[in-house]
């Protein structure tokens, strides 16, 4: 994927990238076998005529085709500002076919997210992509990615050079952000509002969590949020329960010969004696690896006018990631799960992006959320 500007153009490149490299082995084994049917003195033990060397040929250049389109597979979208032209484009190493359409007053760039489902002959499968379009007399579509931030990064980078705002409809709810505003920090955005802000106060299950002090990288508020996993007591349960029924299901099959559970043994001759009391305990155990490194991972904040960083624990590997004042450009609080009445923040800059104290209790994030804005606009 890359991305190139100028001050009259525009353009983005996407393709497979380092993931082409999967093609590659099609492509060896696709050139391998063409090149066995062309040489080769003998096929299945008889002398290959033109027709057998043909079919091999054929079969092989499947292999070769498919190896190509996934190493050198691309599209592209050019602008051109003066002439007021969208370029289309997309090909195999070459360009295949090129589309020219005519670009009317852009209104602004729409970045949107959408879940879709695709159906197929193993399940059925959700995904989440985040379409890019022009919003204009007639809306055009430029590209489609899976990443929110990079997506986020592609469509400033288009609003700016066409001097016109962007609609955010990336969260539940939508942000619209002026052509002078995409650069702004959330500091500088609350004292342009004139906005005045009052200090939060500490909800009572928080007090012993909170506090203001001095620390290494400045003077500010340390908040130790601790493990969501409070949050989610049941799942763990659950987990146990089914894995301590299976293991005595094991048991009972090792030290008694003529147990035999029916269900196990009615998938064991389905799969050809495929183990299954064996498999599902280890993807119980998979399972509760993971319950207990969510469980073990913790969150501590440091809130200052200045600096915002994210602590985060799993284990014994520690993550620290920092915001800085001037690179700070939205803070948006957002329902993690309605069922648990919990909630999320989500920490946006230019470089990075990042969801913190996802299904802690929405008044502990809210009061997170609101002592941000405090801090910032105080500064």
């Amino acid at each position: 994927m890359a991305l190139t500007e100028t001050s009259s153009t525009w353009s983005y490149r996407s393709g497979a990238g380092l993931s082409g490299l999967f093609g590659l082995p099609f492509f060896l084994a696709g050139s391998f076998f063409f090149f066995i049917g062309l040489t080769t003195d003998e096929i299945n033990q008889t002398s290959p005529n033109f027709l057998t060397r043909a079919g091999v040929c054929a079969f092989a250049s499947i292999f070769i085709f498919v190896g190509l389109a996934i190493m050198g597979a691309f599209s592209k979208v050019f602008i051109d500002k003066e002439n007021q032209l969208l370029i289309r484009s997309w090909g195999v190493f070459f360009t295949f076919k090129k589309t020219v359409l005519t670009l009317k007053e852009v209104l602004s760039v729409d970045l949107s997210k959408e879940v879709r489902t695709s159906h197929s002959k193993n399940g059925t499968r959700r995904y989440t992509v985040y379409p890019i379009k022009l919003h204009s007399e007639d809306d055009i579509n430029i590209v489609e990615l899976k990443k929110p931030f990079y997506a986020r990064s592609i469509s400033e980078s288009l609003a700016k050079f066409l001097g016109c705002g962007m609609d955010d409809k990336t969260s539940p709810i939508s942000r619209t952000r002026d052509a002078d505003e995409l650069d702004l920090s959330i500091s500088e955005k609350l004292k342009r509002s004139g906005q005045s802000l009052f200090k939060p106060s500490v909800p009572e299950d928080m007090k012993d969590r909170v506090h203001y002090q001095s620390t290494h990288d400045g003077s500010g508020y340390v908040i130790n949020m601790g493990s969501p996993s409070r949050q989610k007591p049941i799942l763990l349960w659950v987990a146990i329960l089914v894995f301590i029924s299976l293991t005595f299901t094991i048991a009972f099959q090792v030290t008694i010969p003529e147990f035999k559970p029916s269900v196990f043994y009615f998938l064991d001759l389905i799969f050809d004696n495929a183990h299954f009391t064996t498999i599902i305990p280890l993807l119980i155990c998979i399972y509760l690896l993971k319950v207990i490194l969510n469980g073990s991972k913790t969150t501590r904040l440091f809130i200052s006018p200045y600096l915002i960083i994210v602590y985060e624990n799993i284990l014994l590997f520690p993550k620290k990631i920092e915001f800085k004042r001037d690179e700070l450009e939205e803070v948006l609080f957002h329902s993690a799960s309605q069922k648990f009445k919990t909630a999320q923040l989500t920490l946006v800059s230019d470089h990075q992006q990042k969801d913190v104290c996802k299904y802690f209790p929405k008044s502990e994030v809210s009061f997170i959320n609101d002592l941000i804005l405090y801090e910032m606009n105080r500064a």
